[in-house]
């Protein structure tokens, strides 16, 4: 896979970080949304009349993973030492939604459920101007590559299948469709360029233009179990996890439901957590070329170094502007000085 793609592209390196999708459930339920609802009560009815009382916590279909954060690392990719990487993070979904979700027994029944409408409004937005950005430098003769870690299994067909989310009738009211004129026209835009059999095969499993690292490191041979991309971190030496709210334990996936429904003032560590995965995928990526025999050693230590750079340009740019949302990089920042006190 990773021998196979243009030697000289833009990179697209992203995650997604998903919450269930309540009112899709409420429709997929045939239920109405009373006073007494809360969204764990419906989640957990949900997945009793799928999965049944004896299946644990399964996790839901990829359909009904609502998609709450999406950060993404572009860079240049000239795979040779003195090229300019030019790298940015961006987080398509940075605000908090405005106030904290309205979950207590009695309040508003249609206040929650716009609440929830809200949350579907930042997902189509940040989906939408993610999918602008990839058309601009599709137009402008540049080759995208899409870069996740387990993409394969769930990034790519989340991203495929919300980009075609419609509110549900629990949703509508006060508002109809999110979706204006632009949103639609981006999106068919986007599919066109993305699906079609050629160059711009983007979303292909097979595509060189597509690259799962995860599967990517394993070859044709596999893996008999998922491997976890702070696992892989570990081997290589780069920073894995972030600690979770209370700092107490590592941030993981099952986190997050309970930060984005409970808590406007812990919604910001999602962010944090989704923006320090993909810059330690980045570097995986970087040392995974090497290793693959792509790039020599001082080509690989010169995009780990200015990768630094660009973290240490935006802590200062943040502490500059007096801004408090740099918290993800400096956690990545320490992490990886700790983890290589003499540099990398």
């Amino acid at each position: 896979m990773l021998k196979d793609f243009p030697r000289d592209a833009v990179v697209y390196c992203f995650d997604t970080e998903t919450v269930p999708d309540v009112l899709a459930l409420i429709d997929a339920l045939g239920m109405e949304f009373k006073s007494a609802s809360t969204f764990e009560s419906v989640i957990d009815r949900f997945k009793k009349e799928r999965y049944g009382a004896e299946a644990g916590d399964p996790m839901l279909p990829l359909a009904f993973q609502q998609i709450v954060a999406l950060p993404c690392l572009r860079f240049n990719l000239s795979l040779e030492a003195g090229g300019n990487p030019q790298f940015k993070l961006t987080n398509y979904i940075s605000k908090p939604l405005p106030k904290n979700p309205p979950q207590a027994k009695g309040n508003d029944v249609e206040d929650r459920l716009e609440w929830l409408r809200l949350g579907l409004e930042q997902e189509a937005d940040a989906l939408t101007e993610w999918m602008a950005d990839i058309i601009a430098d599709q137009e402008a003769g540049k080759t995208v590559i899409l870069l996740t870690w387990n993409g394969h299994g769930f990034d790519m067909p989340v991203v495929l299948l919300r980009a075609q989310r419609r509110f549900p009738a629990s949703a509508k009211g006060k508002v109809a469709a999110v979706r204006g004129s632009a949103n639609s026209e981006c999106r068919k835009k986007f599919f066109k360029r993305a699906t079609h059999r050629g160059e711009q095969d983007l979303f292909s499993r097979f595509s060189p233009l597509n690259v799962d690292l995860m599967k990517a490191i394993a070859g044709e041979h596999g893996f008999s179990t998922k491997t976890k991309q702070a696992d892989y971190a570990a081997l290589v030496g780069v920073p894995g996890k972030i600690k979770g709210p209370d700092d107490s334990e590592t941030m993981d996936g099952s986190k997050v439901s309970a930060l984005y429904f409970h808590s406007v003032t812990q919604r910001q560590r999602i962010i944090e957590y989704g923006s320090h995965d993909v810059l330690t995928l980045a570097l995986l990526f970087i040392d995974t070329l090497e290793g693959f025999g792509m790039i020599d050693e001082d080509t690989r230590a010169y995009y780990f170094d200015q990768l630094v750079k660009y973290v240490e340009s935006e802590l200062k740019a943040h502490k500059k502007r007096k801004v408090k949302k740099a918290h993800a990089f400096q956690l990545w920042y320490d992490d990886l000085k700790r983890l290589n006190p003499n540099g990398i």
